[in-house]
């Protein structure tokens, strides 16, 4: 049976402390703040707004942070500091302290992603996607405590946000899976950045421990963290090395990757919602079999194509040990049928095309 063990994620950094008003008093001086800064906005329409960076600074000594809440409930808290307001004028320093935590965190992976590895393992852009992946795995686990310099109710705010946009984030985080493998120079843990990686996994399988998020994960999605994972399971540098080379990765922390990675694939397949796993696996298996990239190794297909099985069978198994299994009302059987229909209409279309002159096609 496929290892199982827990994932490399082991805790993260407390948060900052944050020096919150709180009860009516956070009510009261948000409003007061907010009809300040309306007046303030009203004025500098004007060619001579009449406030100046002494009058802001006043101000910032009664409030120094505060909590604003839209009395909507649509927009995210977020934390002002009067500090911030550029000095001598009236406007807000950034519009990015009103953003969504969740589209500060999609950028920062991205601004990662968009860089050229190797990088150093102090690359601040490293460090800074690695906090806020655990900000994320804080949020989907509810574990507030664990987060880095973000508040509790941000961090259900995030999670709400996450599970608005669970594709993007899954796409997004699958494409990390990749460039922790090849992040630093060969001479450091084989280039692989092994923080990063943790916390990625971590990420990724709170999130399909979580039924109602990994309900959400299409097909697409699937398929393709899947075949991230089945393919990282591969990498030469996670095997045993051979007597005569001395290990990329010490030992200890090669069989914790391959668990962890192990059983992100595992709970991938079997936590979510059981008709997409399958037509993920069965999309996946044809496209190894039937339509090879080129450019992929003929034997390393082959071994990806028994990790799918597998998955296949345990996907299979959980059904099975559901009080009414393949239940129309509870599985979008429609969807397999035509999707097992395809893929062997596919098949018998390759064999027909690939068959000796004279061969019959085996139905």
């Amino acid at each position: 049976s496929d290892p199982i063990a827990t994932a490399l994620f082991s805790g993260c950094s407390e948060p900052s402390s944050n020096n919150f008003l709180s009860g009516n008093e956070t009510v009261g001086a948000a409003a007061s703040l907010r009809a300040r800064l309306l007046k303030i906005r009203e004025k500098n329409k004007g060619a001579d707004s009449g406030v100046t960076g002494d009058d802001i600074k006043s101000q910032a000594a009664d409030h120094p942070v505060l909590t604003i809440s839209s009395s909507g409930g649509s927009t995210p808290e977020v934390n002002v500091s009067m500090n911030d307001i550029v000095d001598g004028s009236t406007k807000i320093a950034s519009p990015s302290k009103f953003r969504p935590v969740l589209d500060e965190s999609i950028d920062t992976i991205r601004k990662l992603l968009d860089k050229k590895p190797p990088l150093l393992e102090t690359d601040e852009d490293v460090i800074a996607c690695t906090d806020v992946l655990k900000n994320i795995h804080a949020s989907v686990s509810k574990q507030a405590n664990l987060a880095v310099g973000i508040d509790a109710l941000n961090i259900a705010k995030l999670r709400e946000d996450i599970k608005e946009r669970i594709s993007e984030v899954i796409e997004t985080l699958t494409r990390l899976i990749d460039f922790g493998f090849r992040c630093h120079e060969d001479n450091l843990n084989g280039g692989m950045s092994v923080p990063l990686l943790s916390v990625t996994l971590a990420s990724e399988m709170a999130i399909f421990r979580s039924t109602d998020l990994a309900t959400l994960v299409n097909v697409d999605d699937l398929t393709l963290l899947i075949k991230e994972a089945g393919g990282a399971l591969l990498d030469p540098r996670l095997a045993p090395p051979k007597s005569s080379e001395p290990p990329q990765l010490d030992e200890a922390t090669s069989t914790q990757m391959v668990r962890a990675i192990n059983k992100l694939a595992v709970q991938a397949a079997t936590g979510s919602n059981r008709a997409n796993s399958i037509v993920a696996l069965t999309r996946l298996q044809e496209q190894l079999s039937l339509y090879p990239d080129a450019s992929e190794d003929p034997l390393f297909n082959s071994r990806l194509s028994r990790i799918v099985t597998k998955l296949m069978t345990r996907v299979v198994k959980a059904e099975e040990n559901v009080a009414s299994p393949y239940n129309t009302s509870e599985m979008d059987m429609e969807a397999v049928i035509c999707c097992l229909e395809d893929t062997l209409s596919a098949s018998y279309k390759a064999e027909e095309e690939n068959k000796p002159e004279g061969a019959a096609v085996t139905r």
